[in-house]
């Protein structure tokens, strides 16, 4: 059987996470009201801290790298345009 079971909170679309170099914590991406920030599941807890501090826009890929954290954000974007056949 695991030795642990985390449940991290529902995440929107797909669902990214990774390890911690401290191997002790998640840092997993979830969105809230439109904004996405990094968020970090403590193994040894069960805590949650906000990472980054984003008001605006959402992250859609992240990775971890020597001098911290790389990743992709911006803004989802989408437009509906109706043509009607005037006669």
């Amino acid at each position: 059987p695991p030795s642990k079971l985390i449940e991290l909170p529902h995440i929107a679309g797909y669902k990214e996470f990774r390890w911690a170099p401290d191997s002790r914590s998640i840092l997993f991406i979830q969105t809230i009201e439109g904004v996405t920030n990094i968020y970090r599941q403590s193994l040894e807890e069960d805590s949650v801290t906000k990472v980054t501090k984003f008001e605006t826009g959402i992250i859609w890929r992240f990775d971890l790298s020597e001098n911290g954290i790389v990743l992709a954000k911006g803004n989802q974007s989408s437009n509906v345009i109706v043509v009607e056949n005037f006669k």
